[in-house]
């Protein structure tokens, strides 16, 4: 079977880098976004007159998009990290939450489009950011939409339920991310399965662990590719078989599985090719 890996071009999602968002923070770029909105992003991305072109386009890109999924960020000019973007709830999902109290932790800060929502109907919003860059974009972007009752902490959240002594009237895991994990392990099953072939699931439940067994038939993937399937942009393309993404699904799922202490581990031989989610209980 024939794989390979291919070239992403610029607007393809991934993660912001510390001298990227410095930039985005700048006066000039700040203004050269603003006066950009509207145009082709593949147009600005090659119009050599423009510094730091191909960042300005995948914002304006970006805020484009935004300006349906997560409007209250395009009208306050947020910062959008592309695979944060992608991982985001919208704000039409976010707004559906009916918890409320005192103080509430979220887990898994991401973009913030969830701890915003909770800040409406909590008087204090703990946030976790395991990226530093990411945690910082966040904080940036709370003061943009003035929400001044979050705070974010850059930590995983395995640390910092091990060493704080807070108390939280209710702490936040975000279901839709854990769905994001099924759906994106689906959708590769779908794409690289064996034509014709059937798709099987499994869900079993044990006193500690929810397993999900995702299982497709086709051509056996080797075991020096099957360790790369979960790294950002690679792509195992099989000769048959939709060929169609970034490479992205199999490393955010498993990305959201390690949020959630979690864990996504593939296998492959003759028989099939099978994606195992496993994820602690709680008693």
């Amino acid at each position: 079977m024939e794989r390979r890996t291919e070239k992403i071009g610029i607007f393809a999602p991934g993660m912001m880098t510390p001298e990227q968002y410095r930039l985005l923070l700048t006066p000039e770029v700040r203004r050269t976004v603003e006066e950009q909105i509207g145009r082709d992003p593949a147009a600005i991305a090659l119009d050599k007159r423009i510094p730091h072109a191909a960042l300005i386009a995948t914002q304006v890109k970006y805020l484009a998009r935004a300006r349906t999924k997560l409007p209250s960020y395009y009208e306050a000019r947020c910062i959008l990290p592309p695979l944060a973007f992608e991982q985001a709830s919208s704000e039409a999902c976010a707004a559906r939450k009916s918890c409320s109290g005192n103080t509430v932790l979220d887990l898994t800060c991401g973009l913030g489009v969830d701890a915003l929502y909770l800040s409406k109907r909590f008087r204090e919003v703990i946030t976790l950011e395991r990226d530093a860059t990411l945690a910082a974009v966040a904080e940036e972007n709370f003061r943009r939409l003035g929400a001044t009752n979050i705070r974010v902490i850059n930590s995983s959240a395995e640390a910092f339920l091990a060493s704080t002594l807070d108390h939280f009237d209710w702490i936040y895991a975000d279901p839709d991310r854990l769905r994001q994990v099924f759906i994106n392990i689906l959708d590769n099953a779908i794409k690289y399965g064996q034509a014709g072939g059937t798709i099987s699931l499994t869900l079993r439940r044990t006193d500690r662990q929810a397993r999900l067994l995702v299982s497709n038939p086709g051509d056996p993937i080797p075991p020096d590719q099957l360790g790369r399937l979960f790294e950002r942009f690679y792509r195992a393309d099989a000769s048959r078989g939709e060929q169609s993404g970034f490479g992205l699904g199999l490393p955010i799922a498993a990305s959201i599985a390690t949020e959630h202490k979690g864990t996504l581990k593939a296998e492959s031989d003759q028989a099939s090719t099978r994606f195992l989610f496993s994820m602690p209980l709680k008693k």
